[in-house]
This record gives C-alpha cells, sequence and structure tokens, in this order.
C-alpha cells in the first residue's frame, strides 16, 4: 500500500471513530428526544442494538421516553428487550411502572405477578401489586404479601400488612394486623397509625390509650401520642383524666395547636362542668377553621348546658345557616332549645312567652317529622313541647309516638312516653308526676 492509500484509510478509520459515527450516549440521547424525535429513535436503536444484552441499559434508555410522556416507544423498547430476555423480573417491574403511570391498575398487577414469578425473593414487586390493590381488593394485596413471608426471609410481612390496610384506608383491618405484630417491632409512624386505626375502625378507646402511654415512653418528643391519648379518654367519656392531660398540653407553648385538639378540649372541658373555659376552646377552635362549622353545634350545646337557650338558638342558627344539608334531627334540635326557652318563661310564670316560644319549637318538630314521618323521638319532642300551651294536640302527638316506638324505643323512653300521656288526659292529671327532664 502506497503513502497516499494509506492516508485515505487513515483518515475513513477516523471518521468513523469520530463522535457524527460513535454511538450516542444516554444523555445525548435525551437531548435529541427533545429536539429531533425521529432522529431519537434512530439513535436509540442503535443503542438498543449495542446494549440488548444489558437490561438494565436498555431500560434506562426506555425511561428517558417515559420521562418525555413517550409511552408509546418507552413500550416497544421495553418488549423488544424483554423478546431477548423473557424472563427478566427487571422488565416486567418496568412495564408494569408503566402501566400504573397510564392508570391500568390490571395489567400493571399482571406484570408485578409476572416479576414475583422470576425472582420470588426480591421484595420490589410483592409491594408494588399489593400497593395496586389496597383500596378496593384488600384481601388480594394481603395474599400476595403473605406469599412474600413464604419466600423473602427476614421481611416483617404482619407489619407490612397492617401498613396495607392502613394505606387503603380499611382502620378496622388495620387495628386487627396491627395487634399481631410484635409492638417493639412497630416504628413511631407505625404506632400512630395503629393508634388512629383502633379510634377510627374498631373503636377500641382503651386499647388506644394502652397503645398510647407505650409509643409516648418509647418517643417522648413525639406529642401526637399525648394528643391521641386526650382524644381517646374524651371518647371514653373520661372527661376528668382528658382534662388533667389536656391543662399541662395546653400550657405548653412549644407544643403546636390544632383544631381539633381544641375541639376535643371543649368536650372534656363541659364533661367537667367548666363551661366558661369550654365555650374559650370552641371559640378558638371556629377562628382557626371557620369550615367546621361543628364547632357553632358544639357552642350552642354547652350554653344550653348553661341554661341559656337564647344563646343556643343564636348559635346553632348560625351552624345551620352554613349547613350544605339540614337534616331532620337538625331542625328538631334547633326546636329542642325553643323548647328550653318556652319552659324557663313557663317556669317562671310567664306564659304568654312560653307559648310564643312553645309555638315556635312547634314549627322545627313540624318541619322534622316532614322529613322524617316515621321516627317517634320526633313525636315525642312535638308532643312534650305542645304540652305548655295544648295538652289535646300534646295527647295526638305522645299518642302516634308511642305507636312508632313499637318496640323498637328503650324502655326508658318509652316509660317517659306513657308518664306525659298521663299528664295529658284530664282524669289522670292529678295523680300523674310532674314533667322531669
Amino acid at each position: 500500500m502506497n503513502n497516499m492509500k494509506k492516508l485515505l484509510v487513515s483518515l475513513v478509520m477516523a471518521a468513523f471513530a469520530s463522535p457524527i459515527f460513535a454511538q450516542m450516549t444516554l444523555e445525548q440521547i435525551e437531548g435529541l428526544i427533545k429536539s429531533n424525535p425521529k432522529a431519537a429513535q434512530k439513535e436509540a436503536t442503535k443503542y438498543f442494538k449495542k446494549n440488548k444484552k444489558d437490561v438494565n441499559a436498555v431500560i434506562d434508555l426506555a425511561n428517558l421516553f417515559v420521562k418525555a410522556e413517550d409511552f408509546k416507544s418507552a413500550e416497544d423498547f421495553a418488549q423488544m428487550i424483554l423478546a431477548v430476555n423473557p424472563k427478566s423480573p427487571e422488565v416486567h417491574l418496568f412495564l408494569g411502572d408503566l402501566r400504573y403511570r397510564q392508570d391500568d391498575g390490571g395489567a400493571a398487577a399482571s406484570e408485578y405477578e409476572q416479576a414475583v414469578n422470576a425472582a420470588p425473593t426480591d421484595t420490589t414487586a410483592y409491594i408494588k401489586y399489593a400497593n395496586i390493590y389496597k383500596d378496593k381488593f384488600p384481601d388480594q394485596a394481603k395474599q400476595m404479601l403473605e406469599r412474600m413471608g413464604q419466600n423473602c426471609k427476614g421481611v416483617n410481612v404482619q407489619r407490612l400488612i397492617a401498613d396495607m390496610y392502613y394505606r387503603g384506608n380499611h382502620p378496622a383491618e388495620a387495628a386487627k394486623a396491627y395487634a399481631a405484630c410484635d409492638m417493639a417491632s412497630l416504628t413511631e409512624s407505625d404506632l400512630a397509625n395503629y393508634v388512629f386505626s383502633l379510634s377510627l375502625g374498631t373503636k377500641d378507646f382503651n386499647k388506644a390509650i394502652e397503645v398510647c402511654k407505650v409509643a409516648g415512653a418509647k418517643y417522648p418528643d413525639n406529642v401526637a401520642f399525648k394528643r391521641f391519648e386526650i382524644y381517646n379518654l374524651t371518647d371514653l367519656k373520661q372527661f376528668a383524666e382528658a382534662d388533667s392531660l389536656a391543662t399541662p398540653f395546653f400550657a405548653n407553648e412549644n407544643y403546636e395547636k390544632s383544631f381539633l385538639d381544641y375541639i376535643y378540649y371543649g368536650y372534656a372541658l363541659k364533661g367537667v362542668r367548666k363551661y366558661e373555659e369550654s365555650l374559650a376552646a370552641f371559640n378558638k377552635a371556629y377562628e382557626m377553621n371557620d369550615k367546621r362549622i361543628d364547632a357553632l353545634s358544639a357552642i350552642a350545646d354547652v350554653y344550653s348546658y348553661m341554661d341559656n337557650p337564647t344563646k343556643a338558638i343564636e348559635y346553632y342558627k348560625q351552624f345551620m345557616d352554613k349547613s350544605e344539608n339540614t337534616t331532620g334531627t337538625m331542625i328538631a334540635q334547633l326546636g329542642n332549645y325553643y323548647f328550653e326557652l318556652a319552659q324557663d318563661f313557663s317556669q317562671a310564670d310567664n306564659q304568654e312567652e312560653a307559648t310564643t316560644n312553645a309555638q315556635e319549637a312547634d314549627k322545627y318538630f313540624a318541619q322534622a317529622i316532614e322529613r322524617t314521618p316515621n321516627f317517634y323521638m320526633n313525636y315525642l319532642y312535638r308532643g312534650r313541647n305542645a304540652m305548655i300551651y295544648d295538652k289535646e294536640a300534646a295527647l295526638g302527638y305522645l299518642t302516634k309516638s308511642l305507636e312508632l316506638s313499637n318496640g323498637s324505643a328503650p324502655q326508658g323512653v318509652v316509660n317517659l312516653i306513657n308518664k306525659y300521656i298521663k299528664q295529658c288526659q284530664p282524669e289522670d292529671a292529678a295523680a300523674a308526676e310532674e314533667v322531669t327532664e
């Protein structure tokens, strides 16, 4: 070969070794996807051919297209590598993630199950599969996690099952699953979820308090366990104990207080008859979140306990005005506040005002009956109220209440209805006992 030919060969070899003819890197292909998608496809195909035995390299390539939301190209390259490596768990995981991103949970679960079959000792696919079914098909998710426990050593499957139920919004099942765990194995977050599940799911407030005490001792800086204990004591109507815990909690300025903290504190204070402090707590709750109008209803209830039906009516009307859905029970409650006011005037020998307010109460009881015509309590309320100004009408309402109760009412309520009926009958009025509330 003469010198001229050697020079030409050297130039050609150098040209093919230059970046123009060399395989592009993933970073370069990513840039090309944005600027020239057609050219990117060609370069990506070259990359695949060069790396088709390297599953992870091709998955990294496919992920570039996922990032650009070109799901078809991502799918194409995944299927190409799957054709070369049909039992690759990594490819099935990738395809599962792709299906999940495209809102096809069933197809995603199918891919994850194939990944499990391909790599039964890898926990990743089991957990992804369970995550898909945790909401609507939790038992199916549980079965997959139990299968993981059989194949994967050293995994706290019971804890994962509890967490799956909790995240899937199945608190009762979560509480039972957490109860089957060794409490020492539960994390700080697990313990908080356990307490929450006990409170909302199984309503086992005593067990929730027990867990709060254990968790609080283990994690003393976590204020959540202090507030959960207050909540559960209040739900158990152990108001004195709740108040004794809540007082130092609210005195500590380092603890951030929430709407719910003040609501529960308000109920605990009402339970120990600290009515002024209870009002302050409920007002603070409403100040923090005026969308939570149940605080207004709670304020009305406290005023009722304070024998101030006028203020109870004022706040309950605010509550009803702001309510999106006014129920028969709510309407009847407003009627009962007017009845309390009528009673006050009756006891003060002001029959005119007593009648006026009792008739106002009757309007609300009539509306409540219209909403729920077969509910015996509304007729009882209306009859008791009518006794203030029209015993004949009261007798009709009370008789209807007794008829509707028909074995469904507690015996104490039945006895009260019969007592009111006797007081409405002229021949028994003298012998009847005075109405007690």
